[in-house]
């Protein structure tokens, strides 16, 4: 089971925000000992993540992950039983190139294609994740 983290502050400073998710990244090394990441979005927000390889054994699955468009970040935990079927549905209104076989991928895309809501409707499965739309500067947890 992967661990997800981040930070959003607007009284630390991008060297105290860094450190704190490096250490939230290390707390959290059990639930996920096959990568870790952390991607720093903006001087004030970072997003960590601790992966467990289970669909996509290749780094391609790595995150934080970017949507196609490098619109949307996302940091990810679970699994969505039918996200195949959805890659196929997204394939017929947006021809992607996808970088691997992970259900995050399916998820962010499909998020940044047909919207939140949609998507939510769509997946079946056990996850929880946090994701920021760089253009609206929104988060959503």
């Amino acid at each position: 089971m992967c661990g997800i983290s981040g930070i959003l502050s607007i009284n630390l400073s991008e060297d105290q925000i860094n450190e704190s998710v490096k250490k939230m990244i290390f707390s959290q090394n059990h639930r996920g000992p096959d990568n870790h990441g952390k991607l720093r979005i903006s001087d004030n927000i970072y997003f960590g993540h601790n992966r467990l390889s289970i669909l996509d054994l290749s780094t391609n699955g790595n995150q934080p992950m970017l949507s196609y468009n490098k619109n949307l970040i996302i940091t990810y935990n679970g699994e969505i039983y039918n996200h195949n079927k959805i890659r196929e549905e997204l394939n017929n209104i947006q021809k992607i190139e996808w970088k691997s076989q992970c259900d995050t991928e399916t998820l962010i895309n499909s998020v940044e294609i047909i919207g939140l809501k949609k998507t939510l409707e769509l997946v079946e499965g056990m996850f929880a994740f946090a994701y920021l739309d760089k253009k609206k500067i929104r988060f959503f947890l």
